[in-house]
């Protein structure tokens, strides 16, 4: 079950209320792969084939399918002046 953390959700509120969870890329190597944590954006995805919505504590969270079981939450990353939303509890192999 997806969860947003209470500054996440404030800043998906201050920006429309809809956030899209990327598509994981994979990084395949000679001897492993690695699976980088997907990218978060604000608002609807641009191709909407195989994503879900999901309705996460009052705000429309678009992922991937086979993500959407996934025990996973939103976070907001602050630096400096900047902030963006992450994937948290992501393993990475």
């Amino acid at each position: 079950m997806w969860k947003i953390s209470p500054e996440a959700l404030a800043y998906v509120w201050e920006h429309g209320g809809e956030a899209t969870v990327g598509l994981p890329v994979t990084v395949t190597g000679c001897c492993m792969h690695i699976t980088e944590a997907p990218e978060v954006r604000l608002g609807k995805p641009v191709k909407p084939q195989g994503y879900v919505r999901l309705d996460v504590q009052d705000a429309a969270l678009y992922v991937p399918a086979d993500l959407a079981d996934s025990e996973l939450s939103l976070e907001l990353v602050r630096f400096f002046r900047r902030q963006r939303l992450v994937v948290e509890g992501w393993k990475v192999l």
